[in-house]
């Protein structure tokens, strides 16, 4: 990435991705890599969300134009900021970040800690020839109490200031990927971009009502449990596994009823990825409606729920176990 031009934008502007049929393959299992690992960075840059989740569409068949356009996510942020001695524009700087910023406030952090050293240089070569200028007001790293400057200790602030404070344990689920497991997360902590979110960071949306129903305002509450599609997913997974089906409304209800179940720890581990990869999919689903050229089958939504979980289920399994043991009695699987 050293010799990579900055770019304004996470995305290029009026690019339109496709499947490229006719393109390059890349190598597919760095491609996914690539975006798992942005996957953890849309959490805390929400401008990464869009082109993340665009690039992450084709991760069967990745061409080179589909990692050019994922490149371009992963590129360092570039500080800018003009100097002016009273109206006078006396210096100027744009320059690329040394390291790629895991959140949008500590790029700025960054941009700020440049633009300082600037001040207080020009603040010196000023003082050699008679200068005066008490009145800059000067930033004293104090947080450690000795008033050295510690990475460490800005890691800590930002953590403690910006990241989101839960008393839950994180859930983590070994029968499928990474990247599904983030995003189970950020539902969990209300993270995802539905319209009602976005409205809420004063991006404008079209509408706030949900793309699959237009019955209700597209929050994850719906979009997740209360949506027809939802509920109807839901019921197929709870007839599947022979449980008893109630209706939820919040993800917090559906953790509650998740607990009451009574399975055996490892084979309940992989029912809660099963919800996972249901979640996963139906955001999916909402995003081609809304995105691609072609609205999606909702009738095959539950087959791919059920293959997919099986896939990944199978592949991260110790003991191998048939598709049609999957298919009649998954809660009786010996894993």
């Amino acid at each position: 990435m050293d010799s990579c031009d900055s770019v304004d934008t996470p995305m290029e502007d009026r690019l339109k991705l496709d499947e490229d049929p006719l393109g390059i393959l890349v190598d597919q299992t760095h491609f996914c890599s690539m975006v798992g690992s942005l996957m953890y960075l849309t959490a805390s840059r929400p401008d990464f969300i869009f082109p993340v989740c665009m690039c992450a569409r084709y991760q069967a068949s990745p061409t080179k134009k589909h990692l050019e356009a994922l490149k371009r996510d992963t590129r360092r942020s570039t500080s800018g900021s003009a100097h002016f001695l009273e109206d006078k524009l006396v210096s100027w700087s744009s320059k690329k970040q040394k390291s790629t910023a895991i959140s949008t406030t500590e790029a700025e952090y960054i941009a700020m800690s440049r633009c300082c050293t600037q001040i207080l240089w020009m603040r010196s070569q000023l003082s050699d020839y008679g200068f005066a200028f008490n009145k800059i007001p000067l930033w004293v790293w104090d947080l450690n109490g000795e008033g050295n400057f510690c990475v460490k200790d800005a890691r800590d602030l930002l953590d403690e200031v910006f990241l989101p404070k839960e008393n839950v344990v994180t859930r983590w689920i070994k029968s499928i990927p990474i990247k599904i497991n983030v995003f189970a997360w950020k539902l969990h902590l209300d993270r995802i971009p539905t319209r009602i979110n976005l409205d809420r960071r004063g991006v404008q949306v079209p509408s706030i009502l949900c793309p699959v129903c237009n019955d209700a305002h597209e929050d994850t509450s719906h979009l997740f449990f209360s949506c027809v599609v939802a509920t109807d997913i839901a019921r197929l997974i709870c007839r599947w596994w022979n449980l008893t089906w109630i209706p939820v409304g919040s993800y917090s209800d559906w953790l509650a009823w998740f607990n009451s179940i009574r399975l055996g720890s490892k084979i309940k581990g992989v029912l809660e990825g099963v919800f996972y990869v249901t979640w996963w999919s139906l955001w999916n689903f909402r995003n081609q409606l809304l995105f691609a050229n072609q609205n999606p089958r909702k009738d095959v939504l539950f087959d791919e729920v059920v293959t997919r979980s099986f896939s990944w289920s199978l592949a991260r399994s110790k003991n191998m176990f048939s598709w049609d043991s999957w298919l009649q009695h998954p809660y009786l699987i010996a894993l």
